[in-house]
């Protein structure tokens, strides 16, 4: 009976996955740089909004993000002040806000990038961004108490200093033997959390 019980809490979670839209779980107040943002300017606006990367946006059209990895570039190639538009990655992945909250795992995993910006599709305007950790946020709110307990602890797993950023390397995977559209619920080790979790939760090593 317990065994049942968990594997109802994972499928709730997994259904949960594909039901929600993009929109309902990413953030919606951004912090963003203009393209002549200097360089200079931006160790401080990471620092001060603790985040770990921001989109560049000139008007109302997204033209790129800027993240730590950027600036830890820019500073090892000598750190000659510049404006952001200069330095900041311009291939960017997006999402868009109507799609299912599984393109969001799928995309963040496949491309192992720690935020995604979510555009509207009918104007290809900036609405917001998602990460690993408005995902575990978003199915918390949607899961009463009892079936939350496990979502917690995945949530441990991305609250490091202050930023969003995951510890675990996936959070949901292909269940063995039903393809890539079934998935399983991944998590960091639970030696890192100090929480049991149910077999079923378990990362595969």
């Amino acid at each position: 009976m317990i065994a049942a019980n968990k594997n109802l809490q994972f499928t709730k979670i997994q259904e949960l996955v594909y039901e929600l839209k993009v929109a309902e779980v990413m953030t919606k107040n951004l912090i963003t740089v203009a393209p002549d943002t200097r360089m200079s300017e931006l160790r401080a606006i990471l620092r001060d909004n603790r985040i770990s990367g921001t989109p560049v946006v000139d008007g109302d059209r997204m033209v790129g993000i800027v993240s730590v990895e950027d600036f830890i570039t820019w500073l090892i190639r000598g750190g000659v002040d510049c404006p952001v538009g200069q330095v900041m990655s311009r291939e960017v992945k997006t999402l868009f806000a109507d799609e299912p909250l599984v393109h969001a795992v799928s995309k963040l995993e496949e491309h192992g990038y720690g935020r995604l910006p979510v555009l509207d599709r009918s104007k290809n305007t900036l609405l917001g961004l998602i990460t690993k950790g408005d995902i575990i946020e978003g199915l918390l709110q949607e899961l009463d108490d009892g079936l939350a307990g496990a979502l917690r602890t995945l949530e441990r797993c991305f609250r490091i200093e202050g930023l969003r950023e995951p510890r675990c390397a996936v959070l949901f995977e292909a269940a063995p033997g039903r393809g890539s559209d079934s998935l399983l619920i991944s998590t960091c080790p639970v030696e890192a959390t100090g929480v049991e979790l149910p077999q079923e939760g378990r990362a595969k090593g």
